[in-house]
């Protein structure tokens, strides 16, 4: 997985958090009790939805609206110029 953070926890084996680099930025021994504090930047990378949020959904929305009601007046005009036409 490149690119992101991993967080990796265990009861009785190696816990750690590793940068996407490769990096070990904090890490608890084998067989050792405790916590691993460690605060992450989780907003450096942009998403599509971060960018415009709602945005793309309504988009999509208006789309679908629009083929749809686009079919629909084709078949009603089709059917209209068919019958005029006999």
């Amino acid at each position: 997985m490149e690119g992101i953070t991993i967080i990796r926890s265990a009861n009785t084996g190696v816990s750690g958090i590793i940068s996407p680099e490769g990096n070990i930025l904090a890490k608890l021994s084998l067989e050792s009790k405790g916590v691993v504090d460690y605060r992450l930047n989780v907003r450096t990378i942009e998403t599509v939805y971060s960018i415009y949020r709602e945005k793309v959904f309504y988009l999509i929305m208006l789309t679908l609206l629009f083929l749809i009601g686009i079919s629909f007046f084709y078949d009603y005009i089709f059917k209209v110029k068919k019958s005029n036409g006999s």
